[in-house]
């Protein structure tokens, strides 16, 4: 598969108390090293997934702007209970070679994943804005989206026969969270600070829509 390497780290297992510290109001150390067996905390300290949760603030995106919801406009349904999203990701958002997450990224990651559980409509005028449509209406469509994103600007010029090394997903450019991987052994992986990671500022509590 082109992109096993980074697909095998999906999780969806609760925030450690480390990470949650990261993603809220302290520092963050510039140097953090950490099991190669914890995948799911690799995971979301290099590549946290587009919605997560907290257990301070509830359901959160962490790249986009706001989770859609009829509140704040973004979200309708329609006939027979259709659903329809609107997100848009935030200025700030940037992968650690400092190229901007687009729209693009959200579609080749959903593509390779095969995903079938809604559609997916990218603006081509905007690249920060995308739509998700839902055939039945659910309060917790946003879930759907908890999955890390792969990035378009290095894979997608890959042919899917071909299998990267795996040397080259230690380089700038894989990473959106506030680490990026430095270095890794047969045992451990050693993180260091993404300069390009924007903290998320969180909203009220998301429950339904």
């Amino acid at each position: 598969c082109l992109a096993y390497f980074l697909l095998i780290f999906t999780s969806t297992n609760s925030i450690a108390a480390k990470e949650l510290s990261v993603y809220l109001d302290e520092d963050i150390s510039n140097i953090y090293k950490i099991n190669k067996n914890q995948s799911s905390e690799l995971l979301k300290l290099t590549r946290p997934p587009i919605i997560g949760f907290s257990r301070d603030k509830g359901w959160i995106c962490n790249i986009c702007k706001e989770i859609p919801s009829k509140k704040n406009g973004n979200l309708t349904v329609r006939r027979y209970k259709k659903m329809r999203s609107e997100w848009e990701i935030k200025d700030d958002q940037f992968w650690s070679d400092g190229t901007a997450i687009t729209n693009k990224d959200i579609a080749y990651t959903i593509s390779q994943l095969e995903y079938k559980y809604f559609i997916f409509k990218a603006d081509k005028n905007n690249l920060k804005k995308f739509e998700i449509k839902f055939r039945s209406s659910t309060y917790d469509f946003y879930q759907m989206l908890n999955f890390s994103l792969l990035p378009h600007h290095k894979l997608s010029n890959i042919k899917i026969d071909e299998k990267p090394d795996n040397k080259d997903f230690l380089k700038d450019g894989f990473a959106y969270g506030p680490y990026k991987i430095k270095s890794a052994t047969d045992n451990s992986v050693e993180l260091i600070r993404n300069k390009y990671f924007s903290r998320v500022i969180y909203s009220s509590r998301t429950r339904g829509y």
